[in-house]
């Protein structure tokens, strides 16, 4: 599996996103874009659709996120406002949404239904600590069961032993071919950024020059380098 570049944007609006987008270099291979960090007026089904088909004459993999409080996000609206906002961006095209595993299984579930383009990218983020080995294969399982195309899983790596066991993670799930992206967050979970390929992640998240949107996520020009070096 080859692991798509992918530049996280945080942007106020629409307009804003198209510059950037088309502004990026060849080598981004895909972009996620945090929908709930547009303006309120253009976080609106019939809008995000539109600028979905925009985004897309990019030719590169379009990622669509709507994060709330818990995933560092800024969306205020209810569940279903959320669903409705993913499920616009797939009808215009987008190649990933992706939905936080803690809306609930009924609410992943509708959106896996009724959602018929994008693959569904179902993430959980742990800004604190990584789980057991035990709760880690648990939690994939409880994902799979929501329809998931795609398991996400980001914990914040504190020690040698918790970045082994997102690695082994990534390398079980490679194994078994659960499409996945299991990433370290912090300077210890670097290793899962570098060897984004090797483990079998799906998207590898860079930043741009301009900044970063998790702890110990490298630059473009970074993981450019290290790629040179690992392949």
């Amino acid at each position: 599996m080859h692991a798509l570049l992918t530049v996280p944007l945080q942007k106020k609006s629409i307009l804003t996103l198209n510059k950037t987008i088309s502004s990026l270099p060849d080598e981004v291979e895909a972009v996620e874009v945090w929908i709930d960090q547009l303006q309120k007026k253009e976080q609106n089904p019939e809008k995000i659709q539109k600028a979905v088909k925009e985004w897309k004459k990019s030719k590169k993999k379009i990622v669509i996120v709507c994060k709330d409080a818990l995933e560092k996000g800024s969306f205020t609206g209810t569940i279903q406002e959320k669903i409705d906002l993913l499920l616009a961006a797939s009808k215009g095209g987008a190649d990933y949404i992706d939905i936080g595993f803690h809306c609930g299984k009924a609410n992943i579930r509708k959106l896996v239904i009724q959602n018929k383009k994008a693959k569904v990218i179902v993430s959980h983020h742990d800004f604190d600590t990584v789980e057991t080995p035990k709760k880690l294969q648990q939690r994939v399982m409880h994902m799979k069961s929501c329809g998931a195309d795609v398991i996400k899983i980001a914990e914040t790596v504190s020690s040698p032993l918790e970045n082994e066991r997102l690695l082994q993670l990534a390398l079980d799930l490679k194994k078994a071919k659960v499409r996945h992206i299991i990433i370290g967050m912090g300077e210890w979970g670097v290793c899962s950024r570098i060897f984004a390929k090797k483990i079998g992640n799906e998207l590898n998240f860079v930043a741009t020059k301009k900044g970063n949107t998790a702890a110990g996520q490298l630059s473009l020009e970074q993981m450019n380098s290290f790629q040179k070096l690992f392949t």
